[in-house]
């Protein structure tokens, strides 16, 4: 996972050098605020609203004649045209103007140098192009015409053409007749434009919208020996000594910056040297590794299940000794509701003891002494019932059942003694001779065990619990005096 993470990222890499953000706008329609608000720049008898742009003059416009007029738009920022490859798609409406048999001159989708007006006299045939004193290479720009009508160095009144440095002599052109497309139909058309900048191929396709777009036109071009790097995009359109009316009713343009192949192939050849060693590597080693990893899963499951089989021996090991084992906090907790009130039996001066319920097989009761995390006297009484109770083994003392120690929590764990303290009897209740002997019998037996054992209580008092039976026992905690040594009696 980790190397297909790295190649992945390898290759993420090694294209974002390749690759520059690409640049995108679209208009879906125009309004009378679009030559204003600074997002295209319209100049000469270009207007807009009604959700278009009308490149010439409209038919009831009385105020202006439509004849030998030139308009061109175009959008407020350059975009980048090489080392690129970019795609625009625009819908335009070519009509005559009404009760007129003939209808000129066409327009042009550009790529000019600069955001200048059409050049002087592009009227008519030149459709705001280039005119009498640019032709021949004195600007660098690129049209593709939509010529409508037929000079007579144009196939026909219908075709599409494209212009660099010359109207006259066009770098390509083609009739549209065979596709059926009209361009002075006065119906919308949809018209895309794509240039594929590796492959250096101007393609160009056209329907009426609603249709499927169909290629009319491909052909060769080296853009970066016609434009500069930079240009401004956008529409121009001219009339001449007959009226037509020129609309583009949307438009969208992206363009994506390329690497420059020429300057950067040795950075290429390094990219394709390190990919042609890397690769074949991290896919040796993926195979490898899948086919090692099912034993390898294998032999982790193995030395698992040794551990897992490790510890439930000791744990039945601990059982089966009876000796006191370590619990955890949580178990503890959940033992007595979260050392509640309700379950408090006493508190002392090392801290609180609690009955708990261990979720056994059977159930099991316990005390659980809760040592003050405050208390260092406490902590010393911790370590010491562990080392000296945890080790004691008489019929007549309360065997240590566990501990638990986690970061600041240290618990003991006792053998719960229902009847309570001794003391809770002596001068309250009658206890009869038969009673008080057996009382007397088990402690005489539990002191001289810890006596002969030189086992001390380490300086604490003696108080003596009640069992159901009794039997006497010493353990150290008291269901009142959390901090003493306790002799739990039975009776």
């Amino acid at each position: 996972m980790l190397l297909l993470l790295f190649l992945y990222t390898f290759l993420d890499q090694a294209s974002s050098t390749f690759l520059i953000d690409p640049h995108t706008f679209s208009f879906p329609s125009f309004d009378p605020n679009s030559c204003t608000n600074g997002s295209l720049i319209c100049m000469g008898s270009v207007t807009a609203g009604n959700g278009y742009l009308s490149l010439t003059p409209e038919p009831n416009n009385n105020s202006t004649s439509p004849l030998e007029k030139v308009g061109r738009v175009l959008f407020h920022h350059p975009v980048v045209a090489w080392p690129a490859s970019f795609s625009t798609t625009f819908t335009i409406r070519i009509s005559p103007f009404p009760n007129s048999n003939v209808s000129g001159d066409g327009m042009a989708f550009i790529f000019a140098q600069d955001n200048a007006s059409s050049p002087p006299s592009s009227t008519g045939s030149y459709l705001g192009i280039l005119g009498p004193s640019t032709q021949g290479g004195v600007v660098q720009q690129l049209a593709v015409e939509l010529d409508t009508y037929k000079n007579e160095w144009d196939p026909d009144a219908n075709h599409i053409g494209i212009d660099t440095i010359s109207i006259i002599n066009p770098v390509a052109a083609e009739s549209l007749n065979a596709t059926g497309i009209d361009l002075k139909s006065g119906r919308n058309i949809k018209v895309r434009i794509d240039y594929h900048g590796w492959k250096k191929l101007l393609e160009i396709s056209m329907a009426y919208s609603g249709d499927m777009l169909v290629s009319v036109f491909n052909h060769f071009i080296e853009i970066e020996d016609t434009v500069p790097s930079s240009v401004f995009v956008g529409f121009t359109a001219a009339t001449g000594r007959v009226p037509e009316s020129h609309h583009v009713l949307d438009w969208t343009f992206s363009t994506i910056p390329l690497p420059d192949l020429n300057n950067q192939g040795s950075k290429y050849d390094k990219m394709k040297t390190i990919l042609l060693i890397v690769v074949p590597l991290i896919m040796g080693l993926l195979i490898v590794l899948i086919c090692f990893l099912p034993s390898f899963r294998r032999l982790v499951k193995r030395k698992k299940e040794m551990v897992k089989q490790k510890v439930d021996i000791e744990i039945r090991s601990r059982t089966a000794a009876n000796v006191p084992k370590m619990f955890t906090h949580k178990m503890l907790a959940k033992a007595t509701h979260n050392f509640s009130k309700e379950n408090l039996l006493g508190t002392g001066g090392f801290g609180s003891v609690y009955k708990g319920t261990l979720k056994d097989d059977p159930p099991t009761i316990v005390a659980v002494k809760k040592i003050s995390a405050t208390s260092k006297q406490g902590e010393k009484e911790y370590f010491a019932e562990i080392c000296t109770i945890g080790r004691l083994r008489h019929k007549n003392i309360v065997q240590l059942q566990g501990w638990c120690h986690e970061g600041e929590h240290h618990l003991l764990v006792y053998k719960y003694m229902p009847n309570g303290s001794l003391d809770r009897y002596i001068g309250k209740q009658f206890l009869d001779w038969d009673t008080r002997f057996k009382i007397l019998t088990g402690l005489a037996s539990a002191l001289l065990y810890l006596h002969e054992d030189s086992i001390s209580s380490s300086g604490s008092t003696t108080t003596t619990n009640i069992e159901s039976k009794s039997a006497p026992q010493l353990p150290s905690l008291d269901s009142s005096k959390a901090d003493d040594v306790v002799l739990q009696c039975d009776f």
